[in-house]
Order: C-alpha cells, then sequence, then structure tokens
C-alpha cells in the first residue's frame, strides 16, 4: 500500500514538472494554481532547482506567485451549498463540484455571492423547485 502511494505522488510530481516547465514558455497564474492543488509546490520547486539550478529567478518569481494566489486554491462551494441551493444528491454531484471549483480556479468568481449565481445559471436542471 505504501509503495503505492509513493508511486503516485512520485507521478504526481513528474506530471506537474512537466506543468512547472511549461510556464517558462507561457507565465499562467492559472497553471500554478492546478499544479499547487495536485502537489506540494515547495517540493516540486526544490526538485526544479536541483535539475535546473541556473532558473533560480524562475523559480522564485513562481513561488512568489504561488504565495500571492494560495489562499485561492480553497473550493468556494462545497456539497452542503449544493444541497442548500435545491441540487438532487445525484452520481454527477463530484462532476458539478470539480466544474465549479474549474471556473474557480480560472477566476471566474472570486467570492461565494458570485459563484452562486453563476451556479443558478449554469446548473438549473439539477435543482429541484422548493
Amino acid at each position: 500500500m505504501k509503495d503505492k502511494k509513493l508511486i503516485g505522488e512520485l507521478k504526481s510530481i513528474l506530471d506537474n514538472y512537466e506543468m512547472l516547465r511549461s510556464l517558462e514558455k507561457k507565465f499562467d497564474i492559472y497553471l500554478i494554481k492546478k499544479i499547487a492543488i495536485n502537489t506540494p509546490i515547495r517540493a516540486l520547486l526544490k526538485i526544479y532547482y536541483y535539475i535546473e539550478e541556473e532558473k533560480l529567478e524562475f523559480i522564485k518569481k513562481v513561488f512568489r506567485n504561488y504565495l500571492k494566489i494560495r489562499k485561492d486554491l480553497e473550493p468556494i462551494i462545497l456539497g452542503r451549498d449544493l444541497l442548500e441551493l435545491g441540487f438532487q444528491n445525484r452520481r454527477d454531484f463530484g462532476k458539478i463540484l470539480e466544474e465549479i471549483y474549474e471556473e474557480q480556479l480560472k477566476d471566474r468568481f472570486d467570492r461565494k455571492e458570485r459563484a452562486v449565481e453563476y451556479i443558478k445559471k449554469t446548473y438549473k436542471e439539477f435543482t429541484k423547485p422548493r
């Protein structure tokens, strides 16, 4: 069991290492958010520095931006919020939460009120009338 967990963590680091390398070509805050939710970014940056020591300024830039956005990584909307909005607890419930979180990461909304407005417009068919 420990081996599977370790392999999964290493795979995540390698996948996100490639995403980090792509940031050098086109710097994108959204990509930093995606990296940060999938892997411990401090460890990833240490590995990156070890491999690409001459890129210290780039690593510092990524880390400074990560420090600015890390509070934005917590989901604004949770399952209980959807239930309060009248959503049925269906098998696609997780998919809906994932889609909403993805929109949050893309800065479509930054407050719960705006997220609720977005949900009401986008997912009308999943709610039941009260």
